[in-house]
């Protein structure tokens, strides 16, 4: 029973994390595409872009690592316990 529930939570972080990079970290904006007041202005949204970016990358990361523990958990569970 463990190694199936592992499979299932496994394969929803995975693919929960794929949405999450083909929606997220792959979408480009480049700098010449912000407009700001002044230069000031502009620095500081490409820099808080960029940060976001930073958050989601690094939740992409461990939804993606968690999901792949899972499956190695139930894999190694099926293997020691059998079905």
């Amino acid at each position: 029973m463990f190694a199936k529930g592992a499979m299932v939570a496994g394969i929803l972080s995975t693919l929960a994390s794929t949405l999450l990079i083909l929606s997220g970290s792959l979408r480009i904006r480049w700098v010449t595409q912000f407009q700001g007041e002044d230069d000031l202005d502009l620095v500081t949204r490409v820099v808080r872009y960029r940060n976001s970016k930073t958050k989601l990358f690094f939740t992409e990361i461990c939804l993606l690592v968690i999901g792949l523990s899972f499956y190695v958990a139930s894999v190694v569970a099926y293997f020691l316990l059998g079905e």
